[in-house]
């Protein structure tokens, strides 16, 4: 009889094109990069803004869709219980910027939203828990790159596109390789009350 092969972990992400102004989303972004200087946290290059805090009517559409999005995700895997957007902030990356391989601590989920998204301009890679792992034992022995062997999970972004993924889901974004244009995105967190950190 033929083998049965079980799969016996799964991680879940989720890709969704929303409905809004991305003209006008990519101008507040632009605005707020010449307002303050931001901050370095996992960003090589490129400009990443502070926790945004207060009233952001333009990006208002986003927040909601990012956290009605990402209820619904985590409603097919976690608990019901009462989660929320803890921080939201801006990544903008201009030619050859990128972000180092990072996790999100003290949140449930996380999602991108990409306000601007030209050809070349960097994309989202995702790493298999076990890379380091997998790498030590079967470097160059595997048959076919799929979904049991492969240690990375790439997405091409799109303007207007949403992503999320659990925050434990180590993730970096490649260099932006397009020289005449940024890709702007907005980034978020969801938890719980107890890990309100705004």
């Amino acid at each position: 009889p033929h083998l049965k092969m079980i799969d016996i972990f799964k991680t879940s992400i989720s890709i969704k094109k929303l409905d809004v102004d991305t003209k006008s989303i990519q101008k507040y972004c632009l605005e707020q990069k010449k307002k303050n200087k931001g901050n370095l946290i996992s960003n090589a290059g490129g400009w990443q803004s502070k926790n945004l805090i207060g009233e952001h009517p333009v990006l208002n559409d986003v927040f909601i869709a990012m956290e009605e999005q990402t209820l619904e995700f985590a409603k097919e895997i976690l608990k019901p219980k009462q989660y929320f957007l803890k921080n939201a902030w801006i990544n903008i990356n201009e030619y050859r910027d990128y972000n180092l391989a990072h996790t999100h601590p003290q949140c449930l989920f996380s999602s991108i939203f990409y306000a601007k998204a030209p050809i070349d301009s960097g994309n989202l890679v995702f790493h298999s828990y076990d890379a380091e792992i997998m790498g030590a034992y079967w470097h160059h022995e595997v048959l076919n790159t799929n979904i049991q062997t492969g240690n990375i999970y790439t997405v091409v972004p799109e303007e207007s596109m949403l992503v999320i993924f659990p925050s434990f889901l180590k993730h970096e974004v490649s260099a932006n390789m397009n020289k005449k244009e940024c890709r702007i995105s907005i980034a978020s967190n969801l938890g719980k009350e107890e890990n309100r950190n705004d």
